[in-house]
């Protein structure tokens, strides 16, 4: 699960995010070794700066909160504004549009790997730190 893909970098547009998988999409369109799993893009944002990004904190074994590290980045979903939405595997709940929204989980958290992208690097959520900000 992919929780912050770039919607676009200062303007030029970047991955953004679709329910059939963008990255998995843009990725399988270049890369000689194919995506198969499902990769979900959950939320994008606008990017100002490649160092921009969100942070992750457990709330509990099911709910996470992911939040934007700076104002005015505003969360999008199919290149609009973001809403709360939910699948099989999964709920957002978006609680700011422009700050941050919960993700919570229909299955064990151990069957999920949710990545975020924070001072341009992906980081993977650790389910095992409760009530504390990932960067």
């Amino acid at each position: 699960m992919l929780l912050n893909l770039p919607e676009c970098l200062d303007g030029v547009q970047m991955v953004g995010t679709r329910d059939d998988g963008e990255f998995r999409m843009m990725y399988n369109a270049i890369m000689p070794q194919k995506l198969t799993n499902p990769i979900y893009d959950v939320e994008a944002f606008y990017m100002r700066t490649p160092n921009d990004g969100a942070n992750v904190t457990v709330e509990n074994d099911s709910t996470a909160t992911v939040t934007l590290n700076d104002w005015g980045r505003w969360w999008l979903y199919y290149g609009l504004g973001a809403t709360s939405y939910e699948n099989a595997d999964f709920k957002v709940d978006m609680k700011d549009p422009g700050h941050s929204y919960n993700i919570i989980l229909k299955h064990p958290a151990d069957g999920y790997k949710l990545l975020y992208m924070t001072g341009g690097a992906w980081k993977v959520a650790d389910w095992s730190k409760k009530n504390i900000a990932q960067y």
